[in-house]
């Protein structure tokens, strides 16, 4: 039996998309609750808790007699929080758009260990590039998988446009407990070089992330191809001070 997607879930999907198409520019102040409740026929409570998921990811900024204000197109708060330059690097893939090639139901991959793989249940697979506008060649690459409990999140609005960032952490708001990643030098395939307009064994960077609940049970993995020298993350940083995203972007 499906899982029916709540009504104010829906309304949040509907505003997220708004606010990450720009149509709702940052800086811009969204209707009131009033004209949310006309426009989409919902009560107040349910708008509400719309408005709260937008502003639990970070999008929207909500004060008392300022009403509410776009701070962000792209989700800034879709992972466990903590600090780190890798934590904070993993956060920006939302701000380079996203291709996405394929959707089908497929196993996990053979180098999981056992424990995580389990049985062989098939997996919502989702593949796609990140093709920014002013470059020819995609600067990456990301296979994403979903655990088989939670592949309805495929029937989301706007599914394509927000699979990037962890779509089961915006769903169900704090499920994703905890967040392994992995960075390793490697080669490209034949497989993936043709798919990112590459040569055969082009050196690349992989970047996987795990995402794992409250149980410690593998409910998500991403893992990313990042051609040499079409992608660069620099950063700088005083002791004692946070983070400063000084570079961020193709090449």
């Amino acid at each position: 039996m499906e899982k029916k997607i709540p009504r104010y879930r829906q309304i949040a999907d509907l505003i997220i998309e708004k606010i990450s198409s720009g149509e709702y520019a940052v800086g811009q102040t969204l209707p009131t609750e009033e004209e949310f409740c006309a426009a989409y026929s919902a009560s107040r409570n349910t708008v509400r808790e719309a408005l709260r998921q937008a502003l639990d990811i970070g999008l929207i900024d909500r004060r008392r007699r300022s009403g509410t204000r776009v701070v962000s197109r792209t989700p800034v708060r879709s992972l466990p929080e903590h600090s780190g330059v890798l934590s904070n690097w993993t956060q920006h893939g939302p701000a380079i758009p996203l291709t996405v090639d394929s959707i089908s139901l497929e196993p996990l991959p053979s180098f999981l260990p056992h424990e995580e793989a389990g049985s062989r249940r098939r997996w919502l697979r989702v593949v796609g590039r990140w093709h920014p506008q002013t470059i020819a060649e995609p600067i990456g690459l990301t296979e994403i998988y979903v655990h088989p409990d939670h592949r309805h999140i495929q029937d989301l609005p706007n599914f394509r446009s927000r699979i990037l960032y962890s779509p089961i952490d915006i769903e169900h708001g704090h499920l994703v407990r905890l967040v392994r990643h992995e960075l390793q030098p490697t080669v490209l395939d034949t497989h993936k070089a043709l798919l990112l307009a590459a040569p055969w064994g082009m050196p690349a960077l992989l970047v996987q992330r795990r995402y794992y609940d409250e149980k410690e049970r593998l409910i998500e993995l991403a893992i990313n191809h990042f051609p040499s020298g079409r992608y660069s993350y620099s950063v700088s940083y005083w002791r004692g001070q946070p983070l400063r995203d000084d570079d961020i972007g193709p090449g």
